[in-house]
């Protein structure tokens, strides 16, 4: 798919036709372009926007579908995290063009999820010493207060 989507919509056409439905998939390349190379948006955003007229404003319904590539936050491997949103937006009736391009942008991002798991099962990797969490040491480390110990000792 080319990156030729336009999220700009005349508002004369809106208020010729009472209103507007629209269907996208929107390249995440035209939307993310220029961002951090940690935050990747797996495939295009889905979106659906509906225009209503309503005295001098027009109202924005839109719905916003997609995946973000995250590490998980236990074992760090890369994984998609879907998402699934809804926001409104309202734009004066005197304008001559609606872009929506910043506000489907900004709310993917908040659905951006600051924790996230590869599966529900998932384990946390084995630590540097090879042993499972919670089993014991057969070396176990010395401590800073081993001093102390002996100290006390004697």
């Amino acid at each position: 798919m080319s990156d030729c989507v336009s999220l700009k919509f005349p508002v004369s056409q809106i208020q010729e036709n009472q209103g507007l439905s629209v269907s996208l998939s929107v390249p995440a390349s035209l939307l993310f372009a220029g961002m951090d190379n940690e935050v990747r948006h797996d495939g295009p955003v889905t979106t659906a926007l509906d225009f209503t007229l309503g005295g001098s404003q027009i109202l924005l319904q839109a719905r916003l579908g997609g995946a973000w590539i995250v590490a998980c936050c236990r074992c760090l491997k890369d994984h998609s995290a879907v998402y699934e949103t809804d926001f409104e937006e309202t734009y004066p009736l005197s304008s001559d063009h609606i872009d929506v391009t910043g506000v489907v942008r900004e709310n993917s991002l908040l659905e951006l999820p600051q924790r996230s798991l590869c599966s529900p099962d998932c384990k946390i990797p084995y630590g540097e010493n090879g042993l499972e969490p919670g089993q014991p040491d057969p070396e176990p480390k010395s401590s800073p207060f081993d001093a102390l110990k002996k100290l006390k000792e004697n």
